[in-house]
């Protein structure tokens, strides 16, 4: 795996597939962004975010995850 500010993506396979792109900063404070998640379902968004957490909790030696903004446009606010 490259170290840094590398683009790392991930894909999620099972009932929920998606892909996490992310990258790790293993400077003083070690720590992982999160810039883009997507899952087919977004409904299991919360629960996939929460796995994808606890994933890199366990298997990185990490001190912050970070997750960069995102939102969902609702049905007919396109215009707003």
């Amino acid at each position: 795996m490259k170290k840094g500010y590398y683009p790392h993506y991930m894909k999620l396979v099972g009932q929920d597939d998606g892909i996490v792109c992310f990258n790790f900063d293993s400077g003083v404070d070690k720590r992982i962004y999160i810039h883009h998640l997507t899952t087919k379902d977004k409904t299991k968004f919360p629960e996939i975010l929460k796995q994808v957490a606890s994933y890199f909790w366990q298997k990185f030696n990490i001190d912050t995850i970070r997750l960069n903004l995102f939102h969902f446009v609702p049905k007919g606010s396109e215009n707003l």
